[in-house]
């Protein structure tokens, strides 16, 4: 009985990841010498407040300067942020400055007329612009409670290396799609 092929696409796709997990182990054969040192930048619960969403971004340099962004939450309710803070290290971690508030990426309000705040906010350097670019979501809120009708908009923030902040976040415009 000959072999027949229902789905090609699956077909290969199927033999293509066979294929990779088979030979991963021949690929990875140049060891790299490396050494991690964890260090705690921050502890402590403030009582209702607490510190999340910690995400760092390096400012390629020749000691490199890393700006670790995060964000407050409060324990009372769910999935209430407030504005954006960093710390920031020029020595590799052995010491960090901060929390530092950033006013550009604080609440704010949102097209629609609530208030809204950056969330899932991650910074990484972008070498074609030469800028750290931070990419997030909008979470929208009217008081205490999240609004989740409301439209979830992409946004982004450039860090400004003159003097040390960020610029205010923005809504990224997206094309429609067909």
């Amino acid at each position: 009985m000959p072999f027949t092929v229902l789905n090609p696409t699956r077909y290969l796709h199927s033999l293509t990841i066979a294929l990779l997990f088979y030979s991963a182990p021949t690929l990875a054969t140049e060891r790299i010498d490396f050494h991690i040192d964890l260090s705690t930048v921050t502890s402590g619960y403030e009582g209702g407040m607490c510190w999340v969403h910690p995400r760092a971004g390096i400012l390629p340099r020749e000691t490199p300067t890393v700006i670790l962004t995060t964000q407050e939450l409060f324990v009372g309710g769910s999935d209430f942020y407030l504005g954006l803070h960093t710390f920031r290290t020029e020595n590799l971690g052995k010491s960090w400055e901060g929390p530092i508030p950033e006013p550009g990426l604080a609440r704010a309000i949102h097209p629609s007329g609530t208030e809204a705040v950056a969330a899932d906010f991650t910074p990484q350097w972008h070498a074609h612009s030469g800028k750290l670019l931070g990419t997030g979501h909008t979470i929208n809120y009217e008081g205490l409670k999240i609004l989740r009708n409301c439209p979830i908009h992409p946004v982004y923030a450039v860090y400004n290396e003159d003097n040390e902040r960020w610029d205010p976040w923005k809504i990224l415009d997206l094309p429609e799609i067909p």
